[in-house]
């Protein structure tokens, strides 16, 4: 099954997104920049990331720069998500 990382610090947010890929999809989360970042790197990474913009601490822009930066995370298809 494809692996997707939702990267929302909303959880009523993360809850919703999460519920429409769940048959398709084995989901994570991540709350934060960093995490997401850990979560993208560790282990086999996501094949889809769904990345919200506004977040404390690291942005979905910066999250996505550093991912785009390494060889092992670059390839991974980046969707942004925002409330605004």
């Amino acid at each position: 099954m494809k692996r997707l990382l939702i990267v929302e610090d909303t959880e009523v947010v993360a809850t919703m997104v999460g519920a429409i890929f769940l048959d398709h999809y084995a989901v994570s989360f991540a709350t934060d920049g960093l995490q997401a970042l850990s979560l993208a790197r560790e282990g086999e990474p996501p094949d889809l990331i769904l990345l919200d913009i506004q977040m404390e601490g690291l942005d979905g822009y910066q999250v996505c720069q550093a991912l785009k930066a390494e060889a092992r995370t670059a390839e991974i298809p980046v969707i942004f998500l925002t409330s605004l």
